[in-house]
């Protein structure tokens, strides 16, 4: 509840036509002040709390608000037309990162055999997150290796080698992984969603 009180501003006061007391003018005043002094404490908060879908242009504010939610419960939503970052990584010749906090999908184009790292940047432990990686080679056979980290799921894989941590990408069709981690990518699992 906001501590602003417009009650105790008498808006009736001086009265017109005679001696008034000065007593009325400092309590105006002092009631006003203490208002606005409560008016820009709560609508700092509410700059610096608040969930935005543009910048406050009129205090300076530019660019598209970044929300950090800092782990705060939403509970109940309905969404619709929900989306979610594409990291687009393009055409890799070598080792490459794809960074769950650049984007819960990402593509890449490999034209080499090479290897992919997995930062959980932002992402703290305890919590559940996935990001899906969609992989096209530009050319066949190609081998992917994954992190150490990529324990679980290695069953599910077609053409993988889990004692060299490798998927063979015998065609140059694109495969869809999902990728999961509730330790910060201490352990993560693997899911083929698309391969062939």
């Amino acid at each position: 509840m906001s501590n602003i009180n417009p009650q105790n501003i008498d808006g009736t006061y001086p009265i017109a036509g005679q001696d008034n007391n000065s007593q009325g003018f400092r309590d105006n005043f002092t009631n006003t002040v203490n208002n606005f002094t409560f008016a820009a404490a709560e609508l700092t908060d509410l700059q610096t709390n608040a969930v935005l879908k543009a910048s406050l242009s009129s205090v300076g504010q530019t660019g598209t608000p970044q929300n950090n939610m800092g782990y705060t419960y939403i509970t109940q939503p309905q969404l619709l037309q929900a989306v979610e970052t594409i990291n687009a990584i393009g055409n890799v010749v070598s080792a490459f990162t794809a960074d769950w906090g650049t984007g819960s999908y990402q593509t890449v184009t490999l034209s080499a055999n090479t290897s992919v790292t997995f930062p959980w940047t932002g992402l703290t432990s305890g919590y559940y997150a996935k990001m899906r990686l969609l992989v096209t080679p530009s050319t066949s056979p190609l081998t992917l290796t994954l992190p150490a980290s990529v324990t679980i799921g290695w069953n599910g894989l077609a053409n993988a080698n889990v004692t060299s941590s490798t998927i063979t990408l015998t065609t140059s069709n694109p495969r869809l992984y999902e990728f999961s981690t509730s330790n910060a990518g201490s352990t993560v699992m693997v899911v083929p969603l698309i391969q062939s």
